[in-house]
């Protein structure tokens, strides 16, 4: 796939640099995405938007949750070497889980993809 920068709503920009995930997160509207409150594990991570899937990936694998694959096909208008910050969160509770992450562009901060799921944990009759 050859992308060009001026066919592109978001173009290449992997030689900018933004703030570190941590800066970021805190300078963060919380109207577009917060970490659980009491989080059982949660991420911050800078990476180029070619990297998300494998990132996103890693998130589940973390919590060991069992995720379908993630095709960015559809977001034509993204470099590949877009940076974003990939935010994700995970939170056990009782007999239930959640998660949810963001993919938030860098320089314009604004939410490109984002996702939750909610599940109830469900004890097989042989645990105690």
């Amino acid at each position: 796939m050859t992308t060009t920068n001026t066919t592109l709503k978001y173009p290449s920009n992997h030689f900018q640099t933004f703030l570190v995930e941590d800066e970021f997160y805190k300078q963060l509207d919380k109207s577009l995405y917060e970490e659980y409150h009491g989080a059982t594990f949660s991420m911050r991570e800078k990476i180029l938007f070619k990297d998300v899937p494998e990132t996103r990936e890693f998130f589940y694998t973390k919590t060991d949750t069992v995720s379908q694959e993630m095709d960015l096909s559809n977001h034509t208008m993204i470099h590949p070497n877009r940076q974003v910050y990939f935010l994700a969160s995970y939170r056990q509770h009782a007999q239930e889980e959640f998660h949810k992450y963001a993919v938030i562009d860098a320089e314009t901060k604004n939410l490109l993809i984002g996702g939750s799921t909610y599940s109830p944990i469900i004890k097989s009759a042989n645990t105690p």
